[in-house]
């Protein structure tokens, strides 16, 4: 893949924009500096998956809405806002019961 096909750069950009963050707010909130968030959404350097675990809970988002690709990503994102807070998707309920 290259960093043009990469979604995460573009993804991470447009989710801390839509929520009103500086790249400095974030990088303050996962304890990173804002060259690496700025390297991030550049497509320059790729996060460590600790970091992107950080990202989507800074940003109150799913891991998959970092790293999917267009319709993927509106159809994750909009799943999830018709679910309640706190509920579960079915596969975790069925997970719980195993």
């Amino acid at each position: 893949m290259t960093p043009t096909d990469d979604p995460f750069p573009q993804n991470l950009r447009r989710l801390r924009t839509e929520r009103g963050l500086t790249q400095h707010q974030l990088a303050t909130m996962i304890g990173k500096r804002e060259r690496d968030i700025s390297r991030w959404e550049l497509g320059d350097n790729d996060p460590e998956f600790a970091s992107v675990r950080r990202i989507a809970v800074a940003l109150d988002v799913q891991i998959d809405d970092l790293v999917a690709i267009g319709e993927d990503l509106d159809r994750g994102i909009a799943a999830r806002r018709r679910r309640p807070r706190g509920t579960r998707r079915p596969s975790e309920e069925r997970r719980r019961e195993s």
